[in-house]
């Protein structure tokens, strides 16, 4: 852009800005030039029709199209209108600037501009040069590359503050689903917790009426017209009240942890039966126990398994899940463990397993703090892609049943028994029934309890499925 200065003259110095100003209103975002066939988009901003058709034919995904001044979108490739308004005050603008002894030149000597000089801030013919004393220096410039470097300083300027619209443009989308999100978390951890305490009054008052149905039941007979007081089975009563504080203080760990975390918990606290402690026969059978009743852990999961929206199955993907930093998730391993664990009774549970490279099922204890965080599952069946193997750690078990196994099974039961110490490998039909008819035992390992007893699993290219 040129600027006309000329010392003394502040009428001049005044059309100059003027000019300037016009001229500033008059320019294409897109070239940074007077509009040449400006047309009008919907939003009300204009452009040159050349500029902005050859900006939309470098669209390389087709599908959408957005004014390059606020970026509105539009789905459909707009038709612009020609803005005659603007194209006419556009030519009268041009007429007005035909060069002239006062609007391209020097109005004292009558020559044209050929030199701009930075420390005056002035332009300078020939005649002003040498009247003026001026010396050829960093200071003087041919007036051509003095508008040249004016340009692209401009030109790179409006390049920056679109970079920085942009940036912003796309900070504030990412606040605005940030704060939608929080929003919906807040909302279901709100329902979430009023379904939970809701299920706590259920169950304590299902408690209080079976403890008052026992302290008031009695035998009575009508002759001699006695009543005999049948005594209270103290010791269930007993029971019944640590599985309610045991049950209270697992809510407890469970609201803590969602609230401390804000993740996206699908499942806040399993229901789940009784212990079998409280079973009125104890050393009931197998095939009449009930199976656990199992959830994964999400907190543990390793960042390459994908956890289904009921937390019942997993399977390894090569995309990392965006899974928040958590101390007990297994970061070495494709692993992940249930969110139950158990120390007394017993209990079996059955899955499902796809995949032919490598998948191990077992169980491992939580001992005191981490450190069973990134090691080998205590206790597992192996699928290796070739044999089915035994490990307790590092240590490798191998049995005729294992080695004669040329494909990996497709349904597994595993039993454990807390007082016998024992944990139990079973190859189940496509159909679960007799524990004794249908169960193939694949490996028994005796076992050493130092904590809570966790199902677990490690997938590579593979799935699980708990049924």
């Amino acid at each position: 852009m040129m600027v006309y200065m000329v010392g003394g003259h502040s009428a001049h110095l005044r059309l100059v800005a003027q000019d300037c100003s016009v001229q500033a209103e008059l320019l294409c975002s897109i070239c940074l030039d007077v509009y040449h066939e400006p047309v009008l988009l919907g939003c009300g901003h204009n452009f040159c029709y050349e500029c902005l058709s050859r900006l939309w034919d470098s669209h390389t995904n087709g599908k959408s199209f957005s004014c390059p001044e606020c970026r509105v979108e539009y789905q459909e490739r707009p038709a612009p209108q020609k803005n005659l308004k603007l194209s006419s005050i556009i030519e009268r603008y041009r007429a007005n600037r035909t060069p002239h002894h006062c609007s391209d030149g020097c109005p004292h000597h009558g020559q044209p501009w050929k030199y701009y000089s930075r420390q005056k801030s002035c332009c300078l013919c020939e005649s002003c040069l040498m009247e003026g004393g001026h010396k050829a220096g960093p200071g003087l410039q041919p007036l051509d590359e003095a508008l040249a470097r004016r340009k692209a300083a401009l030109q790179e300027e409006t390049a920056r503050l679109r970079r920085s619209q942009v940036a912003l443009s796309s900070s504030l989308g990412w606040l605005q689903e940030a704060q939608a999100k929080l929003r919906a978390d807040r909302s279901r951890l709100r329902e979430q917790v009023l379904g939970l305490f809701a299920d706590i009054r259920n169950l304590v008052e299902r408690l209080e009426a079976t403890a008052l149905e026992q302290l008031l039941a009695a035998n009575v007979r009508v002759n001699p017209c006695t009543v005999h007081r049948r005594e209270l089975d103290r010791g269930t009563i007993s029971q019944t009240g640590k599985e309610v504080a045991s049950f209270m203080r697992r809510v407890g760990q469970s609201i803590t942890s969602c609230s401390s975390t804000g993740h996206k918990q699908h499942i806040l606290v399993q229901m789940v039966p009784a212990s079998p402690t409280l079973d009125r026969n104890p050393r009931a059978e197998p095939n009449h126990l009930q199976p656990a009743q199992l959830t994964l852990d999400v907190n543990t999961a390793h960042r390459n398994l994908l956890l289904s929206r009921d937390l019942q199955a997993a399977e390894w993907t090569e995309k990392c899940q965006p899974y928040p930093p958590r101390p007990e998730r297994f970061k070495l391993q494709p692993q992940v463990l249930c969110t139950q664990g158990f120390t007394t009774g017993s209990h079996f549970w059955d899955v499902e397993l796809t995949g032919t490279k490598r998948w191990e099922v077992g169980a491992t204890c939580k001992g005191p703090g981490n450190t069973w965080v990134d090691s080998c599952i205590s206790w597992v069946l192996r699928w290796d892609g070739r044999q089915l193997q035994a490990f307790q750690g590092s240590t490798r078990y191998s049995c005729q049943a294992q080695s004669q196994a040329m494909t990996a099974p497709f349904k597994l039961r595993v039993r454990l028994e807390c007082e016998r110490k024992t944990i139990s490998f079973y190859e189940i039909g496509s159909e679960a029934g007799q524990w004794e008819g249908d169960g193939q035992v694949l490996h028994v390992f005796n076992i050493r309890l130092c904590g809570p007893v966790h199902p677990g699993f490690y997938l590579d290219h593979a799935s699980v499925r708990l049924l």
